[in-house]
């Protein structure tokens, strides 16, 4: 087996692995901006809720 041959399993199988971990890696950090922003959400909807209560 030459270099050549040795390179090009290397691309075609070791590349579709790479993607595969940056696109979870991207996926989780995506979900997780979502769960902050939903937790904003519900800390600023709470804290007009109790004004609203105070007045």
């Amino acid at each position: 087996m030459d270099i050549h041959n040795l390179a090009d399993i290397i691309a075609n199988q070791g590349f579709p692995i790479a993607l595969s971990i940056l696109l979870i890696f991207r996926i989780d950090r995506f979900m997780q901006e979502i769960v902050i922003a939903q937790k904003e959400g519900y800390r600023t909807e709470r804290t007009l809720w109790n004004e609203s209560r105070a007045r």
